[in-house]
């Protein structure tokens, strides 16, 4: 994106979910863009947790483009997608874009990074 005016935050947070995607399932990585939809039109800024199948929740980087051209990065350690986060998302007007990426898994013992698909929807 050239010429693109970026912000980038840095999250690591032990947020207490009231929705968790178990990211190993390709039905759970599907339905996480219909869970953030939902959310921007029902106006709720409630957390969403993103783990593995052990529950260990996963890092990632969160990205919204906007129409204009613009783009917001946030990224989370703690496998949250926050409060902050959602209510930055609650203000998107149709045709922005949503992507999340880098979403990985690390097993502390073995340093073994589990990664998982991208993504990516636009708010229509």
């Amino acid at each position: 994106m050239m010429g693109a005016n970026i912000t980038c935050r840095l999250e690591k947070t032990k947020t207490s979910c009231t929705t968790t995607f178990i990211l190993d399932t390709l039905e759970s990585q599907n339905s996480l863009s219909e869970q953030i939809i939902s959310q921007w039109m029902n106006k709720n800024d409630a957390p969403i947790c993103l783990t593995n199948n052990k529950g260990k929740r996963v890092a990632f980087t969160l990205v919204i483009s906007y129409q204009n051209g613009s783009a917001s990065m946030f990224s989370s350690t703690g496998g949250v997608i926050s409060r902050k986060m959602m209510k930055k998302i609650l203000t998107l007007k149709r045709g922005n874009t949503i992507l999340i990426e880098q979403l990985y898994g690390m097993n502390p013992y073995d340093q073994n990074r589990k990664r998982y698909p991208s993504v990516c929807f636009k708010l229509e």
